[in-house]
C-alpha cells in the first residue's frame, strides 16, 4: 500500500498474505453391509474430525465404528476434517444397510409314527441360496429338500440359513417328531 502525506511524500508498506487451501477430507467405508455388521467409517485429511449420520450418529473419532443392528443406520455420512491450520472441509458418503432375508419354512408332514419321510421348503423375500440341517447328522442344499426319512424315534430340529443377494443371511428352524411304532401283544 502507498501512502501520500500533506507534503505530497509517499509512503509504502508491504505486508504478507497466506491463504490456506481448504483441506479435502476423504472417507473410505466397508459398506454396503448387513444388518447386525460392524460399519466401519475411515476419514483422512485433517487432524481433527467431525462425523454426524442417520439414526443420531456423531463422532470425532478419525475411524469410528458402529453396530448397524437396524437398516436405519443407512444413509449419508457426513465428515467435516480441520487441518493445523484451522481450515476445515466437509464431504458425505452414502452408505446402505441391507436387511436380513426372512425365511419360512414349511414342510410336508412333521409327525407320525417311525419312519416319517418329509420335504422342506423355505420360502421369503430375496432369496437365492439355502442350506438345510435336517437334525439327524444329515445336511442339504436348496430351496426345497426332500423326501428326507426319519427312522429312528425323536425330535428333531431342522434349521435353514438363507442367503440373499446382498450376501445376507437369515434362518430359521422347525422340528419333526418321530413316535415309536406300537407293539402289538396280548
Amino acid at each position: 500500500v502507498v501512502i501520500t502525506n500533506a507534503s505530497n511524500c509517499p509512503y509504502t508498506g508491504v505486508t504478507t498474505v497466506v491463504v490456506n487451501a481448504i483441506p479435502p477430507p476423504t472417507i473410505a467405508t466397508n459398506g454396503p453391509l448387513c444388518v447386525n455388521e460392524i460399519l466401519s467409517l475411515t476419514g483422512s485429511g485433517g487432524v481433527t474430525y467431525f462425523w454426524s449420520g442417520p439414526n443420531g450418529f456423531i463422532s470425532s473419532s478419525q475411524t469410528p465404528t458402529i453396530l448397524a443392528n437396524t437398516v436405519a443406520y443407512s444413509g449419508n455420512y457426513s465428515l467435516t476434517a480441520t487441518d493445523a491450520n484451522g481450515c476445515s472441509g466437509t464431504t458425505q458418503m452414502n452408505v446402505i444397510v441391507n436387511p436380513l432375508p426372512t425365511a419360512a419354512i414349511s414342510e410336508v408332514n412333521n409327525t407320525g409314527c417311525s419312519p416319517v419321510c418329509t420335504s422342506f421348503n423355505v420360502s421369503g423375500t430375496g432369496i437365492v441360496s439355502a442350506s438345510w440341517t435336517l437334525g439327524d447328522g444329515s445336511f442339504s442344499n436348496g430351496i426345497s429338500v426332500g423326501p428326507h426319512c426319519y427312522s429312528i424315534p425323536g425330535i428333531y430340529t431342522v434349521n435353514v440359513v438363507v442367503t440373499d443377494a446382498n450376501g445376507c443371511t437369515g434362518s430359521n428352524t422347525n422340528t419333526v417328531e418321530v413316535y415309536p411304532v406300537p407293539v402289538a401283544d396280548f
